[in-house]
């Protein structure tokens, strides 16, 4: 049997290009960081409270970075894109870069509103505290929510198939049109088809790279009788004639 030579890759594996784009990212983010602390340091040159401030500020950041409701996001986006056939690679910086112009931003409109808010902070730390946990609270029910839509999903379709009711044209709507052929068993024959075709992995997607071959019964079945044969021995079973199998 001739192999396809279309070559396998590792899903996993980047190639040239995201290895270059990847290091591009982590130049960037050590320039920035750099940037920052060097001006950390200028600033507590002129203003000694500042530093300290620059170093915790630089410090609760990180924690910040691992919060359960971004690894959450993160996390689906990128599985919601590998399940799109794309390759997620900046699903994390974007992500970052979006949520630290948005804090940026409203810094500065505290920054503006200054007076209006040392002349009302018990309250705006009071309803801060509490809107805070609910946006954080809330956005980790809704991912909960539609991880377990997905599990349902899941459940229903394991159901289906212990029950025998997944039939062809619900694997076809679940993206397995052509992946195998029909497979039918009986008491006597448990291997079904015995007809297969090569998929090859291109970086995105599983792609059919030959025309179906049929396995050479005539071999395969001995060996399957064999191996048969010695397990029954092993356990000590005693083999079902197909006069068992009318009962």
């Amino acid at each position: 049997m001739a192999l396809a030579s279309t070559e396998i890759r590792n899903p996993i594996v980047l190639s040239r290009q995201e290895w270059i784009k990847v290091l591009l990212i982590y130049v960037a983010i050590a320039v920035a960081t750099g940037f920052g602390i060097y001006l950390t340091f200028w600033v507590g040159t002129q203003y000694a409270i500042f530093w300290p401030l620059g170093v915790l500020a630089y410090t609760l950041g990180l924690r910040h970075g691992v919060d359960a409701d971004h690894i959450c996001v993160i996390d689906n986006t990128t599985r919601k894109l590998i399940q799109q056939d794309k390759r997620p690679t900046t699903v994390g910086t974007w992500f970052s870069l979006g949520h630290s112009t948005i804090v940026v931003a409203m810094l500065g409109l505290l920054v503006i509103a200054s007076r209006f808010i040392e002349s009302n902070l018990p309250a705006f730390e009071a309803d801060g505290a509490v809107l805070g946990t609910i946006i954080s609270g809330g956005f980790l029910y809704v991912i909960a929510l539609i991880n377990f839509l997905i599990f349902w999903q899941v459940y229903l379709i394991y159901r289906e198939l212990r029950t025998g009711q997944l039939d062809q044209k619900k694997l076809d709507a679940l993206g397995f049109a052509g992946v195998m052929r029909p497979v039918s068993t009986t008491c006597t024959d448990h291997m079904g088809s015995a007809w297969a075709r090569i998929h090859t992995w291109d970086g995105t997607k599983w792609n059919i790279s030959s025309d179906w071959y049929q396995a050479d019964e005539e071999v395969l079945n001995p060996m399957v009788k064999a191996a048969a044969d010695k397990y029954a021995s092993d356990k000590q079973i005693a083999r079902r004639t197909p006069e068992d199998c009318q009962s």
